[in-house]
């Protein structure tokens, strides 16, 4: 059986909060990102090995409709003085915000996009529904 991943923006409406995810394609061209192997990805790999290390909760998750290319959906909320978030943040991220791991694309859904996202999906399956 495949494996059914969540979009971003539904998980964000389930949980009721902005969420925070990790992209794995920075700097790659769109021919890149289509080849893009996740599987065979290094910086990923290092990086699911330290959440799990630090047991900070992550499930794969898709961002948008190009498919999935290996993003990761952080389970902590984006709370600045929430202790969980200050170990990924420090570990992510210099003081200034940019981050310390090369090939990584770090990015914040808020709840109120994430709405409106699925409301767009939401509509565009019912027009291929009704096709």
């Amino acid at each position: 059986m495949p494996n059914i991943l969540p979009y971003m923006h539904d998980l964000a409406v389930e949980k009721n909060r902005g969420v925070i995810f990790l992209d794995f394609t920075k700097n790659l061209n769109f021919r890149e990102k289509v080849q893009f192997e996740y599987q065979n990805c290094i910086p990923r790999k290092e990086f699911i090995a330290w959440l799990e290390e630090q047991q900070i909760k992550f499930s794969p998750a898709v961002f948008n409709d190009n498919g999935y290319r290996g993003e990761l959906y952080i389970d902590i909320p984006y709370d600045l003085d929430h202790p969980t978030y200050k170990i990924f943040a420090e570990h992510i991220e210099y003081d200034d915000g940019t981050l310390k791991i090369e090939g990584i694309n770090f990015y914040y859904l808020s709840l109120e996009h994430a709405r409106e996202m699925q409301k767009e999906f939401q509509l565009l399956m019912e027009e291929l529904d009704s096709d």
